[in-house]
């Protein structure tokens, strides 16, 4: 069951990088379509702008935060860290984590309630073109960090007492992965 689960997560952090992938092109195709419209015509697409500024990077940066945090290639500075013990490692590795997971937390929770108000008062900016709804854009930090936090929690309870269906535990195989690279 445990292993099921952690499978979902990965399969659905996944999926979210995939969007990110998609939403990089369609932002690139909408910038330039824009672009090429005010070339010829002097007119461009109403709210590109607003639309790369509030969906656009907000989406590129915070969906595949859960699948950058599986493949493990947030940024180290472990110039440090290597000189210590493997058993001080393997704590430092955990408080890490537990520091981490704590933040995350946190900022998923508050960005939910952010979320929450937004929709209520269905949050608006002005434009040129008129009033443009960016109230449904504030839902995607509360959901990207949610899944990453439900992927460390996974993860962080896979490190401390192993696979389902191997009792031994697995923080020895994860630090031997993290340091040796990929």
């Amino acid at each position: 069951m445990r292993e099921r689960l952690h499978k979902l997560i990965e399969q659905i952090s996944t999926a979210l990088a995939w969007v990110a992938y998609i939403i990089i092109v369609l932002m690139a195709l909408h910038i330039t379509s824009s672009v090429v419209l005010r070339w010829v015509t002097g007119r461009d697409i109403p709210v590109t702008t607003e639309t790369a500024t509030y969906y656009y990077m907000v989406a590129l940066t915070f969906l595949p935060l859960a699948f950058v945090e599986m493949k493990n290639k947030h940024l180290n500075a472990e110039f440090l860290y290597a000189l210590f013990p493997s058993r001080i490692q393997k704590v430092i590795t955990l408080l890490t984590t537990l520091l981490m997971l704590t933040y995350i937390a946190f900022l998923s929770f508050r960005t939910l309630i952010n979320a929450m108000e937004r929709t209520r008062s269905e949050e608006v900016i002005s434009t040129a073109t008129g009033l443009y709804a960016i109230w449904p854009a504030r839902w995607i930090l509360p959901i990207s960090l949610a899944i990453t936090v439900l992927f460390v929690v996974s993860r962080l309870i896979r490190d401390l007492f192993g696979p389902a269906d191997d009792p031994e535990s697995a923080l020895e195989n994860s630090n031997s992965n993290t340091q040796g690279g990929e």
